[in-house]
């Protein structure tokens, strides 16, 4: 018998393989590497300052967690410097803003 002819040891396709109703971890993939990203870090509180900018509206900034418009003009003076600083950063690094918007 060839190892393709082979069973796997769940009696179903080739050896190595599985069903698709059996998922199996692989020993040589360090599984929190992999899935590292996903794991929830506990917090359950929201940001204290979340906030974003939606070009081309009246009124630009929004909060994160709700779209309401900022309407405290020191939170959006503040929202602006950090934008602009931003934007500089990208410029120096040879990246295009208009571009990273994907506009």
């Amino acid at each position: 018998m060839s190892a393709a002819e082979e069973t796997s040891e769940h009696g179903r396709g080739t050896k190595g393989s599985f069903p698709p109703d059996h998922l199996e971890y692989l020993a040589h993939i360090n599984m929190n590497a992999f899935f590292g990203f996903l794991v929830y870090s506990g917090k359950s509180a929201a940001a204290a300052e979340d906030y974003k900018y939606w070009g081309g509206a009246v009124m630009p900034w929004r909060h994160g967690t709700s779209d309401e418009p900022v309407t405290d003009s020191a939170v959006v003076a503040r929202e602006e410097e950090h934008k602009a600083a931003a934007e500089a950063e990208d410029e120096a690094n040879g990246e295009n803003a208009e571009r990273l918007r994907g506009r």
